[in-house]
């Protein structure tokens, strides 16, 4: 079955009945509208089996009021669903538990609080509640944490290129663990973003045991970062029954909407302007233009602790670009080229990325988009590479495929 066993949505005018039902068993009393309410439903029927409601109350708060699962449905992660996809649109997120469900919410990221630092109103319900042994307990959610994976660290062609009899080629077809696929990266956390689908995404996400993701942001619409999309046609379709958000520069989703015409019901694009950006819960991203194909694009990932910068194809960065860069954690950036190549002015060779890096006082380079195929005949540009890096002690890395940081 290619469809998961539920999925969830807004709720509707004719879930109603069902989730009153559902609240009334909790001890809710009614509710009048559908607002703020999510619902979990079974793919197969559409029947409603477990709900979500988040209030906004008279503490600027948001509070979840409640989490309720169907008797029949209990046990099977329906509970923990409903909240994670609570978080997804929420940054803090307030609720009273029962005590016997305090370690369940501390599982999804919760914490305990006093009962009397939250809404008046709740404190006043849990009073008057006949049920002696709730032992109601105030928790939080906690900041949310992100995960930024470099899917796949080659140009386009990959190591080893199937043409290829470069030295860095070579190795890579007797030892797995030096092949590099294509570029792309993932950013999992309250929300999971993957960034570019280039031809081979379906191995790298089978590799990282990435199942699904909520938004799609595009670098640029060159094949090499785009030539996957036709992958996600059944994810699409069959698993989400919905359309991918889509986010990427006019240029860039126009061009991919024309190359994936046969798809155009599968994507719901957002355009983004240069120097604009986007909120998610404990996320931010900007979109940076850079110097490469039309409407290309870096992208300014910002949380609470950390701000990384990705553009994996790109050559002389623009002034305003180069500027909200000072003092960042992580530059993760085009390095194509091995030798500097006026042949190839959209991209960077090795040694310019890290001088930009240096440049702007960043923490920590990271080398991506690799190229070593333009070398002479007995050259290992991987290796030479590795062995030029040292001298940074660390400071300079090359990415390779499934290399995470936490941001």
């Amino acid at each position: 079955m290619i469809a998961p066993l539920f999925r969830i949505r807004n709720c509707i005018e004719e879930d109603l009945p069902v989730v009153r039902s559902l609240f009334y068993q909790e001890g809710m009393g009614d509710i009048d509208c559908i607002h703020g309410i999510r619902v979990a439903y079974l793919s197969e029927n559409n029947q409603v089996i477990g709900a979500c409601r988040v209030e906004l109350m008279e503490d600027e708060r948001y509070y979840v009021r409640p989490i309720v699962v169907d008797d029949a449905w209990q046990g099977h992660g329906v509970g923990k669903a409903l909240i994670t996809d609570a978080q997804k649109f929420y940054e803090k997120l307030y609720l009273v538990s029962q005590g016997r469900n305090v370690e369940f919410y501390k599982k999804c990221g919760f914490d305990t609080m006093s009962m009397q630092d939250v809404n008046q109103t709740l404190q006043n319900e849990c009073k008057l509640c006949p049920d002696k042994n709730c032992h109601p307990q105030a928790m939080y959610s906690k900041d949310a944490q992100f995960t930024f994976t470099i899917l796949g660290t080659s140009s386009g062609c990959g190591v080893p290129a199937c043409f290829c009899n470069c030295k860095s080629c070579q190795d890579a077809r007797h030892n797995p663990k030096l092949q590099r696929g294509g570029t792309g990266a993932c950013i999992e956390g309250s929300v999971k973003i993957l960034i570019d689908a280039c031809p081979d995404v379906r191995e790298h996400l089978h590799r990282e045991n990435i199942r699904d993701f909520d938004y799609l942001f595009l670098t640029h619409a060159h094949f090499d970062h785009i030539g996957g999309l036709g992958e996600l046609e059944y994810y699409s379709r069959l698993y989400r029954d919905q359309k991918i958000p889509l986010y990427g520069s006019e240029y860039a989703l126009a061009q991919t909407l024309v190359e994936f015409a046969f798809m155009d019901d599968c994507f719901d694009p957002h355009i983004l302007e240069e120097n604009s950006f986007i909120q998610f819960p404990g996320l931010t991203i900007d979109a940076l233009p850079v110097f490469h194909a039309p409407g290309t694009f870096g992208y300014l990932i910002t949380t609470k602790t950390t701000k990384t910068f990705y553009a994996p194809d790109t050559g002389k960065l623009p002034d305003k670009t180069s500027n909200l860069l000072k003092g960042i954690d992580n530059l993760i950036m085009d390095a194509t080229l091995f030798k500097k190549n006026d042949n190839y002015p959209k991209h960077h060779d090795f040694k310019q990325t890290i001088e930009d890096g240096l440049k702007l006082d960043v923490k920590h380079i990271y080398l991506t988009h690799v190229a070593p195929h333009m070398c002479d005949s007995q050259e290992n540009v991987i290796e030479l590479i590795q062995k030029e890096i040292t001298q940074y002690n660390g400071r300079v890395l090359l990415a390779y495929d499934g290399l995470k940081l936490e941001i």
